[in-house]
Order: C-alpha cells, then sequence, then structure tokens
C-alpha cells in the first residue's frame, strides 16, 4: 500500500511581507502575482504547492505570543516546526523595496541564512541580497532591499 506522503507534493511557505495599512484585496492581488513571478522566475516553484502568507495574517496570528518586535523577527525569519523542524518560510518576499524596521530584521535574518530573497517591483519578482539603512529613525520605511 502506498503512503499518502509520495502523492503530496512539497510545501514551500512564502513570507510577503506588506507596509501597514496595505488593503487587503490589494495585497490578494499582489500575492496572485508573486506567485506567478516566482514560478515564471524559477519553474522549479510549479513543482511544488506555494503557500504564501502575508505579513499581516503572520503577525495577528504569531505576534502575541512572541512578545516583542525582536522576538517576532527571530519567529519569522529563522523559525523551524516543532515537529518536522523545517522552516517556517522558506521563502521571503516584499511587496516594495522599503521596508520597516520589523521587517528589515526579517529579511536580514533571511538573508543571512541564505534563504532566497525577493522584492516584487513593476509586476514581477527581483532577487535581492542585502538590507540597507537609510534612516534607522523611519521606522516605516528606513530601511531598503538592495
Amino acid at each position: 500500500m502506498e503512503s499518502n506522503q509520495t502523492n503530496q507534493r512539497k510545501v514551500v511557505n512564502v513570507f510577503v511581507a506588506f507596509p501597514k495599512g496595505y488593503l487587503e484585496d490589494s495585497q490578494k492581488e499582489v500575492m496572485d502575482q508573486v506567485r506567478d513571478s516566482l514560478i515564471k522566475l524559477d519553474p522549479r516553484f510549479s513543482t511544488v504547492t506555494l503557500n504564501l502568507v502575508s505579513s499581516h495574517e503572520e503577525y495577528k496570528k504569531s505576534f502575541n505570543h512572541a512578545g516583542s518586535w525582536d522576538s517576532w523577527a527571530n519567529h519569522i525569519g529563522l523559525g523551524v516546526h516543532p515537529t518536522t523542524r523545517d522552516p517556517l518560510y522558506h521563502v521571503f518576499v516584499a511587496s516594495t523595496t522599503y521596508l520597516g524596521k520589523a521587517t528589515a530584521m526579517i529579511f536580514e535574518k533571511a538573508i543571512l541564512f541564505k534563504k532566497p530573497v525577493f522584492a516584487f517591483a513593476e509586476g514581477s519578482v527581483v532577487r535581492m541580497g542585502a538590507v540597507l539603512c537609510n534612516d534607522p529613525n523611519d521606522y516605516t520605511a528606513g530601511w531598503q532591499l538592495v
């Protein structure tokens, strides 16, 4: 008898960061475009199930448990599933190249641990390799993915 696991596609969890106040309907549209762009960029993404989770959804689900911005950034950027030990997120996408402080911390951790990081710009995803601090006093857009 065959195991169900052999018939299941691998799940790749994608964290999609949006600025605070980004409308939910717009998030859905961007997430659909991100999914399509990832598959166009690398056809291997078409062989897995892409599970895209917005930063707003993840915030509602896990921030209170984390207790602080630093802990939450660690949880998202470095967290692993408690039983499978798989990363909570395999791929990170920002809906803009400009980031707030907490999102910058998440993306810095992802880059440090060599996880794929992208920015969504002009209808497609672009691979990014670093986070620069332009203004440490601007907690909403003082950092930039490059």
